[in-house]
């Protein structure tokens, strides 16, 4: 008599998922192709639904449904009674299943992130979001059928399994983040026992790859969906891709507003830097994932960048930094050496925004308010007033991250290194200033060369904090046909700090203006030494005051404006990951209120109670963006959890190990133990 196969009371249908959770399969072994989404069906139904459909790719063996090519590729005629014996004697159920799950890119590099600890589990795999996935049984029989049943296990309520049947399930895609549970069931194709069954936890997130990992369709996918971002503003894009879009102007916009603010620096010099800079990245990767849900925000390795460039062109940064695959046109894009902007590839011509809420350039661009820059396009210089760029604190390398990690032990001197030597002269480099060479070279003939390097170098900064002195004022606006001889800023009581040499040092002339001590000594030495100090101290002040220093995007606070700022922040938070996984703090306390910025306690942004700036979503909850704290997502982060959508590929530096520094091997400074992962032994 008949009888129903165990599988029926999955509702199973051959190669085929069901609807109820966010699972999509397009292939099984064999030829490729898509499979519809279905509903569950009455199990009832099962056997006449299946025949249906199977027509000459299956048969009716024992009143069940036995498929030939989809599952497995299992075919042939119907054994006899001989077959029969060897087919019972080689599945007596005996030994472990296994079976693999991976995609593209778990075939080239293997597993990512085997150092979460909640990812280190023998039972745990890892899949990405709208990422072709495939489920593959290790030496399977082909004397068994095999189904695969996922499970969403954090939904509720919890919504119905996704079925698939074969030996191999090719092109399956998971659409959200969450976490799931795949069991594999081997049966006995003649009988339908269950022989052995063996289920591992899904964990679904997106991963972050460095840039250059990414393979040319996700990279392209990356670039081109950002694209979009610059492209579309903000209520287009709602009214299109829906509530998670906002145009790159949104991040720049507030950006600018907090980073360029009179008072102080909200998003940077203080210990919010490393969680308001996650948030700003987290919500990007969002606005980038309404429009094309499977890109998610790769990381750029600068240090890749120095140890090629000592390795093969002897260290030479100021000609070999900027020729890397990064800077060719559909990357990042080269800016003209003479324009400052990029003319070629997809951010060729790309426009600073006009469109503001408060805070602005002279020229009303979405700029810092100290900078006149009147250049309308996204700016790049890599020099200082013509002084290399290099020269300011040259490009970071494996010797400052893992001096990071290896010599700040607590969070208080590690949020305030992070933000410096590790990651800091990117930016300089990136963006540098400009029109300022002629002036400062005023200064060549009472500075030694590398003094007056030194203080092109730092002419980016001393513009800014004149600004937030009130010595320098900029004009509060300028249409964009201005000369800009006509929209100069400059310092209105200049005659009166010229006047007395003691109120210009008191004002102009001290480490508040210029953030260097051997300078100032430099500078003091000369007034006191020479016949004509007080001349020179005066023309010192007179180029501070008055020297055109137009400064590039990606050194101000307008940044975000620049495609290259997007990947720079996550390298950070991934040192700060490793730093937590794998050596630990000794004491993480925000401290005091008075500690949290160079600015005092009167700069929010820093302390840790202060509101990051952007809301975002989090997987574990779905249904609204919300705005945390930096203390809340300081906790929410911690790579120990699971909470954040997404995870790094690897905590791994193989360029920076062949050099001598091996980011594994580093002390502990925590208090508790590591959690062992499987990439232990290769370390």
């Amino acid at each position: 008599a008949a009888h129903p196969h165990p599988m029926e009371e999955y509702g199973a249908v051959p190669g085929g998922a069901h609807e109820g959770t966010q699972m999509r399969s397009s292939a099984t072994e064999g030829d490729a192709h898509t499979a519809s989404l279905r509903s569950p069906e009455p199990a009832s139904a099962f056997s006449r639904q299946a025949r249906l459909r199977l027509g000459a790719a299956g048969l009716v063996l024992g009143g069940w449904a036995f498929v030939v090519n989809a599952l497995g590729g299992v075919g042939g005629a119907l054994p006899g009674a001989g077959e029969v014996s060897a087919l019972d004697a080689s599945l007596d159920g005996s030994g472990e299943l296994r079976f693999v799950v991976g995609n593209a890119y778990t075939s080239r590099d293997g597993q990512p992130s085997w150092d979460y600890p909640w990812l280190s589990a023998d039972d745990a795999v890892l899949v990405s979001p709208h990422q072709e996935t495939f489920f593959s049984v290790v030496e399977p029989s082909e004397h068994a059928v095999y189904a695969w049943r996922l499970q969403d296990t954090f939904t509720a309520p919890t919504p119905p399994p996704s079925i698939y049947n074969g030996t191999n399930v090719q092109s399956l895609m998971v659409r959200d983040v969450s976490d799931l549970e795949l069991t594999l069931t081997e049966y006995n194709k003649l009988t339908g026992d269950v022989l052995r069954t063996a289920t591992r936890k899904v964990q679904c997130r997106y991963v972050r790859r460095e840039i250059r990992a990414l393979n040319e369709h996700d990279r392209e996918s990356f670039f081109e969906t950002a694209r979009v971002l610059w492209d579309t503003p903000t209520a287009e894009g709602i009214a299109h891709f829906g509530e998670g879009y906002r145009s790159v102007e949104y991040f720049v916009d507030i950006h600018n507003q907090l980073a360029g603010a009179l008072d102080c620096d909200h998003m940077h010099d203080g210990l919010g830097f490393l969680t308001q800079h996650l948030g700003l990245s987290l919500r990007f990767e969002q606005a980038l994932q309404a429009v094309n849900p499977a890109v998610s925000l790769p990381y750029w390795d600068y240090t890749i960048d120095s140890a090629h460039v000592q390795a093969e062109n002897g260290g030479d940064f100021e000609t070999y930094l900027f020729t890397s695959e990064l800077w060719q046109p559909q990357w990042f894009g080269t800016a003209d050496p003479d324009l400052h902007y990029v003319t070629e590839g997809r951010w060729a011509y790309t426009k600073v925004s006009t469109d503001w809420n408060s805070t602005h350039s002279a020229y009303g661009y979405l700029r810092a308010p100290w900078n006149a820059n009147p250049v309308e396009y996204v700016t790049r210089v890599h020099s200082q007033c013509g002084q290399a760029a290099y020269d300011f604190q040259g490009w970071p390398d494996c010797a400052s991250h893992y001096g990071l990690l290896n010599n700040f032990t607590d969070f208080l001197s590690f949020g305030y290194s992070i933000q410096v030597l590790p990651h800091g002269p990117v930016h300089v480099n990136i963006g540098g200033t400009f029109g300022c060479e002629d002036d400062y070279d005023r200064l060549s003939h009472m500075f030694q060369r590398s003094q007056l390097a030194e203080l092109k170098v730092l002419s980016f900064a001393t513009v800014k904090n004149m600004y937030r002195l009130g010595l320098r004022i900029c004009p509060d606006f300028c249409s964009t046909d201005t000369d800009p001889s006509e929209c100069k800023c400059g310092c209105p009581d200049l005659s009166s700090y010229t006047a007395n040499v003691t109120v210009l040092k008191e004002t102009l002339l001290n480490t508040k203006v210029i953030p260097s001590p051997q300078l100032i000594d430099a500078i003091t030495a000369i007034t006191e030494r020479d016949e004509d100090g007080v001349e020179k101290a005066n023309l010192v002040a007179d180029v501070l005051c008055n020297a055109n220093v137009y400064v590039g995007d990606q050194l101000e606070s307008g940044s975000p404006a620049d495609i290259s700022f997007w990947p720079i922040h996550p390298t950070i938070e991934r040192l700060w990951m490793w730093k937590k996984l794998r050596h630990g703090f000794t004491d993480e306390k925000w401290v005091d209120s008075t500690t949290n910025s160079i600015f005092g306690d009167s700069c929010t942004g820093h302390a840790e109670e202060d509101m990051i700036a952007y809301p975002f979503k989090l997987w574990d909850e779905p249904t609204r963006a919300t705005l945390y704290s930096n203390a809340e997502l300081y906790t929410i982060a911690d790579p120990s959890t699971s909470r954040l959508p997404y995870v790094y590929d690897t905590f791994k530096w193989d360029h920076c190990e062949e050099n001598g520094y091996d980011f594994r091997s580093m002390p502990e400074h925590r208090t508790k133990e590591h959690t062992p992962s499987p990439q232990d032994q290769y370390s």
